[in-house]
Parts: C-alpha cells; structure tokens; sequence
C-alpha cells in the first residue's frame, strides 16, 4: 500500500517569523495518486486563511511542485490552510512581524503638471488606465518586489533580507500620487539623468524627506512614460537609480494585476493554466550572489546608517579592469572579439575605432602591424578613429555605464582622446597598474549597443631607458612595497614617517605591502 500523499512546504520554516505581508509558500505533493489529471487544468491548491480569503494555484505534474502566494492582512500569526481537494491537506503556521527601522522605501506614481484624466497611462481601449488604477497596480507589485527581494536574498544564503515600507490601513503599501512641475512634453523630450535630476527636485521641494521619524529611499513609478508608434520609442522612461531616488519607466503597466482581488470566480488569477510549465533550470537568469553581497549592506536593508566597513569587495589581478555595464535590456549578449596576447610590438593596440552617437554603438582595435596593411583610415558619422603614435599606449579608460555603455574616453602615456558618446550612466576609471599598459578590450555587445566593457593590461613594460635610483635614510623605520605578479615599486620609510602612516587608514594602497621594523631593528639581506 503506496504512502497517503503529503504537502511539503520546502522554502519556510513551521512557524517562521517574516518581516513582509506576501508570502511564497513553495513545496511539493508527494505520493500523488495516478488517477490525478495528467495535464495541469483541473490541479490546483487551495491555500486559504479563512473562508472569505482564498486563492487556488496551479500544481505542476508529475512532480507535484507548486507555488502559493498568501497575503497577510496585518501584523501577527496565521495558520494557512493548504489543500488538493480529495488528495490532502495541512496547516502551516507563519508569523508577520514588520521590521522596525527608520530606513524605508517609499513608492510614488509620478504624473506630470499638465496631466488630467484624459492622460492616463497607455493601455487597449476599454482597460481601465486612470492614476487610481496605476496606484492600485503600483501597489501590488511593491509587495511583489518586497517579498522577490527577500526570497533572492535567502537564495543568496543571506536570509530574507528586504527593505521596510509604509502601509496604509488597508494592509497594502502606502503609494503617494506624485506630481511634477514638469509637462509631459518636456518629461518625453529629455534623457534619463536629466529625468530623474528633475524628478528629485521635485521630491525634495515637496518636504516629504523633512520626516524626522524616516531615512527615505524613493521608488518613483513614471506616469509620463509614452510609447511613440510613428518612432518605435519609449518616451519619458528610464530606468535609473542615484542617491536617494530610483526612477522606473511604465511604458507597459496595463498589464500586470493589480492584487489578488483580480481573479476568476474559481479564485485563479486570470493566468493562460495551459501554458505553465515546470522551470527546471535558470535559462540564462540568475541573481548574482556579488551584488546580494553589496545590497545587504545598504541601510535599506542592513538598517544601519553606514556600509559595514566590513563590506564586501573584489580584488582583481593587474591584468584585469572591469569590466562595467550591465548588459541589460539591448537584446542578446555576443562577446567582443579578442586576440592572443603577445608581447610583440606588432601586436600592441595601433588604433581603436569608436562608433558612437548617444550611446557607444560599437567598439574595435587593431594592432600595429594591421594598421600599416589598412589603407586610409575613414572618419564619418558617427564612426571615429583614435590612432596611436609610436611609443604610445594606453594607460586608461574612462566610461560611463548603465544598462549599457553610454560613452568613453581615452588616455595614453602622451595625451588624451575625445569623449566619445553619451554622459549618462556612472563613471568608471578603468585604469592600468603602474608599469603595465592597456593590451585589450573586452565585453558583449547587444543589439544596438556595447552591453558590457572592460580592459585587459599587457605585461610590465620591459623596454625603454632604465632610471636609476638610490635612496639612503639615517634609520629606516619600514619598507613598502607595492607589487602584483611584478614589484611596481619599493620607498623606504622613517620611523616618523610609518608612525604618521599607521594612524591614517588610506595612506597605503591594496596592493601596497608595509615591512615594518622594530626599534634598533637594520635590514642586513635582501632577497
């Protein structure tokens, strides 16, 4: 006789105590009777808190796995029934408890000044696309993303971390109607950095940040996103974070629901059933265990006012920079192409060729010896060339990064090179270590535009003239040397000097290595 079949929540803990009112209840059902439907219409559980709250969620077969998503109302202890009508059932008991914290996340709908209810958000007709609706939909996804980010960071071996919110006496987040003193035609003529310049002003003239009681990071919605049919283009959308604002486009939001109230008589979210499908692995998605790392030490999430001085950080070989950019949004990521290293002067970088306009379009270099075998080299457009002389390298490289590359400058031994494309994003200085020069680039390149950018360096430059140097102290009070796979430098300290050093935390660099002496201690052999 086969074993009765039981519900098996795997994600949480009996009785487990979380800081977020949407809960993820994953599991599975073992022991499912054959006589089951083998397709996923008609299989369904039934997770419910009481018979006016309770919802039905598809079971995938023949594994049994399920997700259920359950919504507290208010602070304090639920017994969630779960059920597969006929089959089994159980009890599962959490606890929502808010976190305490000065630091919260606050999300607004942002709406222009010359925006009425004729200007509502972009949607088919007969869709309800008024500021309430947007609000409304606003609101259920700030609990989706509040509960995403605390089972992503329990995924991350982190526990479920996530950020606070303020909720309105309905149970849901509380979600401010912003608006700006911006019109929409303006809000659609300009770029993201320059949106969300004029959306913070906006922020801080309206004293909402003057709150001694919160420390608030601001989740701003845009309503004056537009998708232009005659361009192809979305208009008034960005996706940009900085300081104490984020800023989200909306050219789409007709589609997501706005909570679990929008379902079917049966309690089914209005989902297509037939074409769920057990995912079983990432297909290229995954949450990157480095950023988890970076984000758990926010105040937002830690709830303390500082980064941990213990915060993460990554320490590369000289040979590597970068690289920058998220490679995201642009469609399908190839990999720029790179060469062999060599030490040849032949093969060293001759001319990089930028092609750029708004954003960094695309990126190549040659070598020297390919230079010579090309013939005139063609500048047009927005293709330009940056060739180097004889005895020039690159020893640094400037970018400014998001989602994608937005622009680049150069820097040689001799000079520097224009700024080739946009200034939005954050600035990088891919810079090489001391002694070594820029040997190749790398990255991916998306649909439109360079997705990601970094730099190789070439082995320490053995060529040129030697400087000599000597160094004699009366006493030495220590040794620094700073090196990688090479010694780039040594300096001798007096014993002033290493104690001056000692008290001031950012006197040395990562890769500088301090030998100190002790009193009366002499250096008799050097190896």
């Amino acid at each position: 006789m086969s074993p009765a079949p039981t519900i098996v929540v795997t994600n949480l803990q009996e009785g487990e105590v979380l800081s977020y009112p949407l809960v993820l209840l994953e599991g599975h059902i073992t022991g499912l009777p054959s006589t089951t439907p083998a397709s996923t219409e008609g299989l369904f559980l039934e997770a419910r808190l009481d018979h006016l709250r309770s919802s039905l969620w598809p079971i995938s077969t023949p594994s049994g796995h399920f997700k259920a998503f359950v919504l507290l109302p208010s602070p304090g202890q639920y017994a969630v029934t779960l059920r597969l009508a006929g089959v089994a059932d159980r009890v599962f008991c959490v606890e929502y408890r808010p976190r305490v914290t000065r630091y919260v996340v606050k999300f607004h709908y942002q709406i222009c000044s010359d925006s009425d209810a004729r200007d509502g958000f972009d949607a088919p007709p007969g869709v309800d696309n008024s500021n309430a609706a947007a609000t409304a939909k606003v609101r259920f996804n700030a609990l989706v993303l509040q509960m995403a980010t605390a089972e992503l960071m329990h995924a991350a071996g982190l526990g479920r971390q996530t950020f606070a919110m303020q909720f309105a006496a309905d149970g849901l987040p509380d979600v401010t109607l912003l608006r700006c003193s911006f019109t929409n035609a303006h809000a659609r003529s300009v770029d993201g950095q320059k949106l969300i310049h004029l959306i913070g002003k906006d922020i801080e003239a309206s004293g909402v940040d003057d709150n001694v009681e919160f420390d608030f990071k601001h989740a701003v919605v845009l309503g004056c996103s537009r998708y232009n049919t005659k361009t192809r283009k979305a208009e008034g959308h960005t996706a940009l974070g900085g300081g104490k604002v984020g800023v989200f486009g909306s050219s789409d939001p007709h589609s997501p629901h706005m909570g679990f109230h929008q379902a079917s008589p049966q309690g089914w979210l209005e989902l297509n059933h037939a074409a769920i499908r057990e995912v079983s692995s990432r297909d290229g998605a995954h949450w990157n265990a480095g950023s988890a790392q970076l984000l758990r030490h926010c105040p937002w999430i830690s709830g303390y006012a500082k980064p941990s001085l213990i915060g993460p950080t990554v320490s590369w070989d000289d040979s590597v920079r970068g690289p920058v950019g998220n490679g995201q949004y642009n469609g399908t990521q190839v990999p720029l192409p790179e060469r062999n290293q060599s030490m040849s002067e032949a093969d060293e970088i001759g001319a990089v060729m930028v092609d750029a306009g708004k954003y960094v379009n695309r990126l190549e270099s040659f070598t020297r010896a390919q230079v010579l075998e090309m013939e005139k080299l063609r500048a047009a457009g927005d293709k330009h060339w940056f060739v180097l002389a004889v005895g020039e390298h690159i020893t640094r490289m400037d970018v400014r990064a998001m989602a994608w590359i937005d622009g680049l400058q150069l820097h040689t031994n001799l000079r520097s090179s224009r700024w080739f494309g946009g200034t939005g994003g954050t600035l990088h200085a891919l810079q090489a270590a001391d002694g070594w020069r820029v040997s190749e680039f790398f990255g991916t390149r998306g649909g439109s535009y360079v997705g990601k950018l970094g730099v190789r360096s070439g082995n320490a430059m053995e060529g040129g003239p030697k400087t000599p140097f000597s160094t004699t102290l009366p006493v030495v009070g220590a040794v620094v040397v700073r090196c990688g796979r090479f010694v780039e430098s040594i300096r001798l300290l007096s014993p002033e000097e290493a104690a001056m050093n000692s008290r001031d935390p950012k006197i040395y660099r990562a890769n500088e290595h301090i030998f100190e002496l002790l009193p009366g201690e002499k250096l008799m052999k050097l190896e």
